[in-house]
């Protein structure tokens, strides 16, 4: 039975709705309220759509286990590896041969699987230096008995090769190019090309989406991380892997971005707070995943392929995806809107009456989509414009604590797979406290409660971590507990974000605002990096940006229970309210 919708007022009598006119839009909500509950048919396209965030789960903090820097040494040439020196133990070898680090602090052993202390040490000894000595008698003689004539004062000179620990990692990125010591900001480097290449997708790609449809824009992404994904694995060199790696970063956070607004599209209000939620679930789904896939497949060439073949059953999932119809009635695709519009009808079951093109008929007067709209126009309007200077911020500063507090898990006790896995299922529970919050207290207290909530966590571990070491149990449990707030404030915020803005750029404002995220990211690693000098600032900087960004989102409009917007005059009034 159809649902009783009352004739719009707006609608003109004088427009043909059956033809495909330059001059009318179609209001989706309308049609919307046709479907009643969410239809079978809506269930599985939102299913497939909720299968691409797992494979951005993965790939998003994959640089733990990729770059993954085990304990390492010089590798002496002529003793490490000869069978003649079998019968000596490592502790043995070590103490002749390398240099101690008596009267060295010891750097902060953070682990973030990209940018550790640039001299990690092995077991007391120098990870990065060797005696300069020439070591042709000791491999004649067939022992160390020749180490007896070197001297504790005798000069040093930087490894040439290395001998890494494998009881933590098997071979990484940093193990095969020897991205250690000197060549450690390779490595970094590497990895701030990732974060790039997410940069770049969320700007262009939305941009993109808004203008050639969701639908193709996922089957392109997906795509290209499967191709470049296994290509990665396949990397002659350092130069080869960052660059294919750039393009599955572009590729992957493209689908995770166009298909949330896929998904908040075509599905009537009250279903998109649910879906939301479930939507960075399924990221954690992926960030889960990852620790025993890594576990598994200690090789990172080997992790890097079964990553990439994550993504390869969306391709089939895809044909069963029509386009957005929002998107088409929005583009002024009217007939193929209609068609889209019936076959989803269809495929639930009924199918929809003819006056519905009539009640949900709009004039052009009232809704401009003729224009081709992109990032810039976020800024253009007045009232927009102070929206979106405040979304980005926030966008900026949940990125900067959530890389900054996942990234560094590692240098919590424990062993590092398990810790990834503790902190993946924080994501887990964050979707459905994002879903319950912001049902109960709406999207702007939700959003500001979650972020001063895991900046004053951040704020008090630092601290009781610098003053108390002995409580690092407590400061753990308070990091792990910021962490459960700002992934929840990330699960919170594509929601509102999307609820913000009209159909004709929402696709680009989601975008933008994870193009601020990605930047973020990019920056974190570095941020992370200064608790070598100052162990707490790292961690005071996350807490101070994202109170500010809590107080920040008080400025914002409420949406919940508030149509989707249409139009950017439409946005505008809203903000004014």
């Amino acid at each position: 039975m159809k649902p009783d919708v009352e004739k719009d007022e707006t609608s003109s009598e004088s427009v043909d709705p059956s033809k495909d006119s330059k001059d009318i839009v179609y209001d989706f909500d309308v049609i919307l309220e046709y479907y009643g509950n969410i239809g079978c048919f809506q269930a599985v396209v939102a299913a497939f759509i909720l299968y691409v965030a797992v494979p951005v789960g993965m790939h998003g903090v994959s640089a733990v286990f990729l770059f993954g820097i085990p304990e390492h040494r010089c590798r002496i040439s002529g003793i490490d590896g000869n069978k003649t020196f079998a019968n000596y133990s490592q502790e043995s070898i070590l103490s002749a041969l390398i240099p101690t680090t008596e009267n060295v602090s010891p750097t902060i052993g953070y682990r973030l699987g990209i940018d550790p202390s640039i001299y990690l040490h092995f077991q007391g000894y120098e990870s990065c230096l060797m005696y300069d000595y020439n070591y042709a008698d000791c491999i004649n003689q067939g022992n160390l008995e020749c180490t007896d004539y070197i001297s504790s004062n005798l000069s040093t000179v930087p490894c040439r090769q290395y001998e890494y620990s494998r009881s933590e990692y098997g071979e990484t990125v940093v193990t095969e190019f020897n991205l250690v010591c000197d060549q450690l900001i390779l490595g970094t480097t590497s990895n701030a090309v990732f974060y790039m290449g997410a940069l770049l997708g969320g700007v262009l790609n939305g941009n993109i989406s808004d203008n050639i449809g969701r639908r193709l824009l996922l089957l392109i992404s997906t795509s290209l991380t499967v191709i470049c994904g296994i290509a990665c694995a396949f990397s002659p060199t350092l130069a080869m892997f960052s660059l294919m790696r750039f393009i599955v970063a572009q590729s992957t956070f493209a689908t995770f971005s166009v298909g949330f607004v896929y998904i908040m599209e075509i599905l009537d209000k009250k279903w998109r707070v649910i879906i939301g939620a479930i939507y960075n679930s399924a990221y954690a789904i992926g960030y889960c995943v990852l620790s025993p896939l890594a576990y598994y497949w200690r090789n990172w060439r080997e992790l890097q392929i079964a990553m990439s073949l994550v993504s390869a059953p969306f391709l089939l999932m895809w044909i069963c995806i029509p386009e957005s119809p929002r998107w088409q009635f929005a583009k002024g695709r009217h007939n193929d809107g209609k068609s889209t519009s019936k076959l989803i009808a269809k495929r639930n079951g009924f199918e929809l009456p003819d006056d519905v093109w009539v009640k949900s008929l709009r004039t052009k007067e009232d809704h401009g989509h003729e224009q081709i709209y992109s990032t810039i126009t976020l800024f253009r309007p007045r009232e927009m414009r102070k929206v979106t200077v405040v979304v980005i911020f926030c966008w900026f500063v949940v990125s900067l604590g959530y890389y900054g507090l996942s990234l560094n898990i590692g240098s919590y006790a424990g062993d590092v797979y398990v810790n990834n896995a503790i902190s993946a299922l924080a994501e887990v529970v964050a979707g459905p406290i994002a879903m319950v919050t912001i049902k109960k207290f709406g999207r702007r207290s939700s959003t500001s409660g979650s972020y001063i909530i895991a900046g004053a966590m951040c704020i008090v571990s630092s601290v009781i971590n610098y003053c108390s070491p002995d409580l690092g149990i407590l400061a753990t449990s308070l990091a792990l507990l910021g962490k459960l707030a700002i992934s929840t404030t990330f699960a919170i915020i594509y929601v509102y974000t999307s609820e913000l803005y009209p159909t004709v750029v929402r696709a680009s404002a989601v975008s933008t605002g994870s193009a601020c995220a990605s930047l973020a990211s990019i920056i974190t690693p570095y941020a992370l990096f200064l608790q070598n000098y100052v162990s707490w600032l790292p961690g005071v900087i996350f807490g101070i940006t994202a109170v500010l960004a809590g107080i920040a989102c008080l400025y914002l409009k409420e949406t919940r229970g508030q149509k989707m917007l249409t139009k950017i005059e439409e946005a505008e009034q809203f903000y004014k309210k």
